[in-house]
């Protein structure tokens, strides 16, 4: 999700087809743990499985006096956005980096797609729909918080109604996520792998606050429920290399790599073990690997607009720069860097609004101060 994309907006479509295939995982305790290093203890792990599914009882309550097996599947979904998500569909605010319980994202009315597609999903489950979650396959979004880098994948949800009278069986799509393509059908994900993305989120969320002995806690809970969720190794391989355990990392990477369909951020972070490492025949496999896949890697193209920018094509380095902002959120160098772009192309709106950015994104940096100056930004 982009950070321009405020309000998430919600789309029933008919389903277009879907499909895909990962490699097996590795074997759950065959991973290189190091429960001694965290002092490993499951029950940091607060929020179970029921808590992630658990309706509010207000919500519940609605559901119950609506009666819901009084009417026809679809008549059902439709009240389903109606009575969770407003007459209009835009009560609830999406919130980046921030994933909640399906209780606490009705509290809170806002939350990540995961949190918002789980809250459909348990209200779904309650309303007697046959709907299952699915992951679609949409170009991920690149997230830097506070030193770490995370890779969010698309969720959404499917009603399966089935056929009557006068048409046959339709698959609804349930969105989120107003630029997703409409109505597509992803992979399925079963309650644990749900589990397992979330556990992931939480933990994602504790290493930006230094709690990394909660956040390996939840890391293990996730690939528990799910083994084959490429992010949680990448996530982990962050966690061993701030710890100085290399060789762990490395074997935590490798299986991201193997497992992910978009695994550029597990190989950029290879790439950079094995370059520290002087391992350069290793590291240009990598970078092979990594220019293959160029299109949908925001690294590359902040490295185009850099460039550009540094040999005097400003218009070049928007471009550019523009096809990393699609892809990343959080990253204060892609904002300083359109901000000069815009100066030097004479364009002071745009490289204001990029300033403003690169607040957001960088708090504390001295940067931003300067830029205002420089741009005479109130």
């Amino acid at each position: 999700m982009h950070a321009a994309r405020i309000l998430c907006a919600i789309a029933i479509a008919a389903a277009l087809a879907g499909c895909a295939s990962t490699p097996a995982p590795p074997r759950f305790a065959d991973l290189p743990w190091q429960d001694g290093r965290f002092a490993y203890d499951p029950a940091l792990v607060t929020v179970s499985a029921q808590d992630i599914f658990r309706l509010d009882p207000d919500v519940a309550a609605l559901i119950a006096e609506d009666k819901p097996m009084s009417s026809s599947p679809l008549s059902r979904t439709k009240r389903l956005l109606t009575l969770i998500f407003g007459p209009q569909r835009d009560q609830f605010a999406y919130q980046a980096g921030h994933t909640t319980v399906a209780a606490e994202t009705w509290r809170e009315k806002r939350g990540d797609c995961i949190s918002l597609t789980v809250l459909a999903y348990s209200a779904a489950r309650a309303m007697h729909l046959d709907a299952d979650m699915q992951e679609v396959g949409v170009p991920a979004l690149y997230v830097r918080q506070r030193g770490f880098e995370f890779v969010n994948h698309h969720v959404n949800l499917v009603v399966h109604v089935p056929p009557t009278s006068m048409e046959g069986k339709r698959e609804l799509v349930v969105d989120f996520n107003p630029d997703a393509p409409p109505g597509r059908l992803g992979d399925k994900l079963s309650e644990q792998a749900i589990v397992a993305r979330v556990y992931s989120n939480l933990a994602a969320e504790l290493l930006t606050q230094g709690r990394y002995r909660h956040a390996y806690a939840y890391l293990k809970a996730a690939l528990a429920n799910d083994p084959a969720h490429a992010p949680t190794y990448t996530n982990i391989a962050l966690l061993y290399r701030r710890e100085g355990l290399d060789a762990q990392a490395e074997r935590m990477l490798r299986v991201g790599v193997a497992l992910g369909t978009q695994p550029e951020t597990a190989m950029h972070a290879l790439f950079d073990l094995l370059r520290e490492q002087g391992r350069d025949p290793e590291a240009a496999v990598v970078q092979a690997q990594l220019e293959r896949r160029q299109e949908a890697d925001p690294y590359y193209w902040i490295a185009r607009g850099t460039s550009a920018l540094a040999e005097g094509r400003p218009a070049d380095a928007v471009r550019s720069l523009l096809r990393a902002d699609a892809l990343v959120e959080g990253f204060g160098e892609v904002h300083r860097q359109l901000a000069i772009a815009y100066w030097q192309l004479g364009r002071r709106d745009k490289a204001r609004e990029q300033v403003v950015m690169l607040e957001a994104a960088d708090r504390g940096s001295p940067l931003a101060p300067k830029f205002k100056k420089m741009l005479q930004t109130p």
